[in-house]
């Protein structure tokens, strides 16, 4: 794989970065393309994090073979992360991790206005009685803390933590889920992914299963006094652990696009019109912030 463009004439595919300006002279790609050359588009960002839509001009009707994104239906896929089974047991003291939290939920955020309004979903719970602590840009002073401190002090004294995704879009999961998930604190989750089709519900608290924002407090404050269910979630979340990392899921996904390449003729496709696939109503506004 290469990133010089003058290769761009014998490549067996060319890949389309989603979120990146296109060159000025992106026309002699179409000139020179070859009958048999694959052309990929690949897409880790949900339309409502895009700036750049080159995408949707005329010119690439009937043009991209394969999408290579977060998205379940790609024809590569690629997850932000995954998660996998803890071989073994963890041996926590889990009463001791209780007794040690004295505080109840944290938040490390740098996007301050968001599509999911997520800011105002955290405003309504605070309002509700649940007191959060804000870490990063979006903190009352704007500090930005070192990373590791800030996941010690998270693991260490509280009690939840609000993996609150930044757009209301479909599949659409980051790495935060993933990062926090290993600490020993229970999630609160917040996005268009169906978290509780592919991770153990068990594990984490999804506001999804909540009709207002009082309905979750009032849950919150009710896990958070009783040990027993507290650390029920621990145990049950301790069976897992975060596996594949960005890296590793990059490798995977394009080994995925090799084995293709290898068998060109199974996989024969086109996109009349890729945006179509990937940003017309595959995000949608919020309506929880009651």
């Amino acid at each position: 794989m290469t990133e010089y463009q003058n290769h761009t004439r014998q490549s067996d595919a060319l890949v389309f970065n989603s979120k990146e300006e296109l060159p000025s002279n992106i026309s002699s790609v179409f000139k020179y393309r070859s009958s048999d050359q694959v052309w990929v588009f690949f897409q880790m960002e949900p339309p409502s994090r895009i700036s750049t839509f080159w995408f949707r001009d005329e010119m690439f009707r009937n043009s991209f073979n394969w999408s290579w994104s977060y998205r379940l239906n790609a024809d590569i896929f690629r997850p932000i992360r995954t998660l996998q089974r803890r071989i073994g047991n963890s041996n926590l003291d889990y009463k001791a991790i209780y007794r040690r939290k004295t505080k109840m939920a944290a938040w490390v955020v740098s996007h301050c206005n968001t599509q999911s309004l997520r800011e105002e979903y955290v405003s309504s719970l605070i309002k509700a009685g649940i007191d959060v602590d804000i870490f990063g840009g979006c903190s009352h002073d704007r500090k930005r803390e070192n990373a590791s401190y800030i996941m010690k002090t998270i693991s260490q004294e509280y009690k939840f933590y609000l993996a609150f995704e930044n757009s209301f879009c479909e599949d659409y999961i980051t790495e935060k889920f993933f990062t926090y998930y290993g600490l020993d604190v229970i999630l609160i989750v917040r996005g268009g992914f169906k978290y509780a089709n592919f991770f153990d519900k068990s594990t984490f608290i999804d506001t999804s299963d909540f009709e207002s924002v009082k309905e979750l407090a009032g849950f919150l404050m009710n896990v958070s006094s009783r040990e027993e269910v507290y650390t029920s979630y621990l145990k049950n979340k301790d069976k897992y652990i975060p596996g594949y990392t960005q890296w590793d899921t990059i490798q995977h996904s394009s080994c995925q696009l090799c084995s293709k390449l290898n068998n060109i003729n199974r996989y024969l496709n086109i996109y009349n019109d890729i945006s179509i696939s990937v940003a017309n109503d595959t995000c949608y506004e919020p309506t929880d912030n009651n």
